[in-house]
């Protein structure tokens, strides 16, 4: 295993281990269920952890069985610029006409217009592509301060929690470092858990000021963890009955057809609408990400056809995501790929994959109007 692949393996598994370790010993919950306590054994946290890692492993076969597919990828110098000036175009439109802030009705208008045209470009998504790319490094730099700035504007911690994970990224394929360097990079979180805790503490105290929420300082490690892991919404999810029988039957297919087509063709209530409607309730301006496990975990309580016909849909559509990334090199086409899906992947809301996979169709229209080379792998 190259030195990048085992950065995205710590990356998707650091936080599960720390999650599960804290539950463990201190006997409470992560995150929006901090309060709930909760007495966990080694057994249960031992399923939990494959619960995590076979969902994991049966995507990263699955896209890299289908990398042997014939595709026309994109190689071209000329992929890193046009991907930096939409970034740059994000940017400005993001200056000149702000963004949708989380929990508030969308814009209309010009300015509605402008900002959903970034906002389907996704920034967010942009610098993990960069990530891989013959990028320079003063250009990079630029393009993480664009996505902090577009995250800050959305009143979200996402621009800067993934500006974070595409840094040690961009360092370890940039750079020609040993094993020793790598393992001191992952254990820096450890080493400087001390004022790393109080960036964090600074950053959501910000976050919630524009938000207008209270927020208790002694509970962000709690909150930092149950930020980064669902394992909490999994105990959730596996312990109590969250009507589950009420999922539509083809909500997968309803949310695709409807985000690429704009027409609703069928009923597209999710295992995150129902979720997070008896947890948060209708009005709360945010939501509880599920993750992966718990999503699978609600769909296996309701009907096994349903369960089966969603996971091949979305397992379709994760595939044609990975197909679709325009890669500066193709040995970093799994890395980028779990990189750019790892928010989508941390809260796997259906919507936000939906989102995921528009972006990428909207990618490979634009390389196509600016006259890319396309050639059979």
């Amino acid at each position: 295993m190259n030195k990048i692949s085992k950065y995205m393996v710590y990356v998707y598994i650091a936080p599960i281990i720390v999650s599960l370790y804290f539950i463990y010993n201190t006997g409470y919950l992560l995150g929006d269920f901090r309060s709930y306590s909760y007495s966990l054994d080694f057994t249960e946290a031992s399923s939990i952890f494959l619960f995590y890692i076979l969902p994991l492993l049966f995507i990263y076969y699955m896209v890299k069985i289908s990398g042997h597919v014939y595709i026309y990828d994109c190689e071209n110098k000329r992929l890193d610029v046009i991907f930096f000036r939409l970034l740059l175009l994000t940017g400005v439109i993001t200056l000149l006409f702000g963004a949708n802030q989380i929990g508030q009705v969308a814009q209309s208008g010009f300015s509605g217009l402008m900002i959903k045209i970034a906002s389907k470009l996704n920034p967010l998504a942009i610098l993990p592509l960069l990530t891989f790319s013959a990028i320079s490094h003063r250009k990079f730099l630029v393009s993480v301060l664009i996505v902090i700035f577009f995250s800050y504007m959305q009143h979200s911690l996402q621009g800067i929690f993934i500006s974070i994970l595409c840094i040690g990224a961009y360092y370890i394929v940039n750079n020609k470092i040993n094993k020793i360097t790598l393992n001191f990079l992952f254990l820096l979180p450890l080493i400087f858990i001390g004022p790393l805790l109080d960036l964090i503490s600074y950053v959501y105290t910000l976050r919630n000021e524009m938000r207008g929420v209270a927020f208790d300082s002694n509970e962000i490690l709690s909150l930092a963890i149950g930020r980064i892991s669902t394992t909490s919404s999994l105990i959730e999810i596996l312990h109590n009955n969250y009507f589950s029988q009420s999922v539509s039957d083809f909500f997968s297919l309803g949310i695709m057809l409807e985000r690429l087509l704009g027409i609703t063709l069928f009923d597209t209530t999710s295992p995150s609408n129902i979720f997070n409607l008896a947890i948060v309730g209708q009005d709360a301006g945010y939501s509880i990400f599920m993750g992966m496990p718990g999503f699978l975990a609600f769909l296996m309580k309701g009907d096994i056809t349903s369960f089966i016909f969603n996971v091949i849909i979305i397992s379709l559509v994760l595939v044609s995501i990975y197909l679709l990334i325009p890669v500066f090199n193709r040995r970093y086409r799994i890395v980028a790929f779990f990189l750019i899906m790892y928010l989508s992947f941390l809260s796997f809301d259906v919507w936000e994959i939906s989102i995921a996979f528009q972006t990428v169709v909207l990618w490979r229209i634009i390389l196509l109007f600016n006259n890319l080379s396309f050639r059979r792998i």
